[in-house]
């Protein structure tokens, strides 16, 4: 890749932004009462509805990979979509809603920034993903449902960017209504032919207040704000426990790019319970924190309670809302952000774009290059994917040789 055009870019994010399915069923943004989130385009809170529900409340999660076999497409992309196949020996989740798609976008470029280390032993964002990590269940869902996209620009762009500009292009349609925010972005990341470095760097959601701050603070080298900041990314999408043993979104309005992560996260009563999920593939006990549909991880806890070395056993078990936890010493971040969206904002978007930069020197990444009026936008597609070891998972590139398209879900 010489150079990469704000056309091409342009072009590259109008493709993406075409795939994100705004609806199980297709929706249209009205509240009919079986929608969901209600969202279409840019999004509010009025839509209606809690999302990832069919039209009798029910959780829309995903069944046995022999029951979705078949890859539904309806319109360009949206509607139905199913996967085929599986990755790391788990079923794969059906995305069900608005939420899933661009959570799991933002989530694919997180966990490709997120095995960085300052030490030099670790990753970056480099295309290239360990799909068989417990930490990334689900994720070869939302890169088989964008790859068909990837392949017709790779002779422009690398994957790694692609992914990068596939996130910023999720976080842009998650905004709420009127609110705008420039996502700057640069290219010139380069797709790794091994992920052997990624082996777990990653943080352990059952982890402590400490383990959040070794991985993003000591491995990252991000300040205790930007940690928190960057967690509030938590607000679109949900788990599913297939891919990763936890249940439920964090947010009702999981599409939505906005501060109720943190509000919920103080003002809610959360309780914690223990999951068992061996007969999804799950072959750990996981801890979540629920209030009615909704979850929050330990790792979310520990921002705003001190929950101690130990937080999923003994008291307290029950912390927000008005049960008597004290407070951890990222508290005053947490209520910063949840009485302010700018407050936030101002904070969360400059430690993004240092995330998906890491690892790479001053002068590697690039600006955009002007558009060329005689070059053609559009590349030529490609006839299939590279053959660098970009994914070190055998079932998934089988699922890609087959059918280069699949489905998503968050964590």
């Amino acid at each position: 890749v010489h150079s990469l055009t704000v056309c091409q870019r342009d072009e590259i994010a109008a493709r993406v932004r075409a795939a994100i399915p705004t609806m199980l069923n297709g929706g249209n943004g009205r509240d009919d009462g079986n929608d969901g989130d209600g969202g279409g385009g840019r999004n509010d809170r009025d839509g209606g509805g809690r999302g990832n529900r069919d039209g009798r409340g029910r959780r829309l999660l995903g069944t046995a990979p022999e029951q979705h076999d078949e890859l539904v497409r309806g319109g360009a992309i949206g509607g139905c979509i199913r996967y085929r196949g599986s990755a790391g020996g788990r079923k794969l989740q059906q995305m069900t809603s608005r939420g899933d798609a661009v959570g799991g976008l933002v989530r694919l470029s997180f966990h490709d920034a997120g095995t960085f280390s300052l030490d030099g032993t670790g990753g970056r964002p480099d295309g290239c993903m360990l799909l068989d990590e417990a930490d990334n269940g689900g994720i070869a869902e939302i890169q088989q449902i964008v790859e068909d996209i990837y392949l017709e620009y790779q002779s422009v762009i690398s994957r790694a960017d692609f992914w990068a500009l596939s996130a910023n292009v999720a976080i842009d349609e998650a905004l709420p209504n009127g609110v705008t925010r420039e996502i700057p972005f640069r290219w010139g990341r380069v797709d790794a032919d091994s992920c052997e470095f990624d082996a777990g760097k990653l943080p352990d959601s059952e982890g402590n207040l400490a383990s959040v701050l070794a991985w993003a603070v000591d491995q990252l080298g991000f300040t205790e704000e930007q940690t928190v900041a960057l967690m509030g990314a938590h607000t679109l999408g949900r788990a599913a426990p297939a891919n990763s043993g936890y249940d439920g979104e964090w947010v009702p309005a999981d599409a939505v790019f906005d501060n109720e992560y943190f509000r919920d996260l103080v003002g809610e009563p959360w309780d914690r319970t223990e999951n068992d999920f061996t007969n999804l593939g799950i072959n750990r006990i996981t801890h979540q924190w629920n209030d009615g549909g909704r979850m929050m991880l330990t790792t979310d806890m520990v921002l705003a309670f001190d929950l101690g070395d130990t937080p999923n056993t003994g008291n307290p078990d029950r912390c927000g809302g008005n049960a008597n936890c004290q407070p951890s010493s990222l508290r005053p971040h947490v209520d910063a952000f949840r009485q302010s969206n700018e407050a936030w904002y101002d904070v969360f978007f400059p430690a993004w774009q240092r995330l998906q930069d890491l690892g790479y020197a001053e002068g590697d990444l690039k600006e955009l290059d002007q558009c060329n009026a005689s070059a053609p936008v559009a590349p030529t597609p490609s006839s299939g994917p590279r053959t660098a070891g970009w994914l070190r998972s055998s079932a998934l590139i089988a699922v890609l040789a087959a059918n280069a398209f699949g489905l998503l879900l968050l964590l």
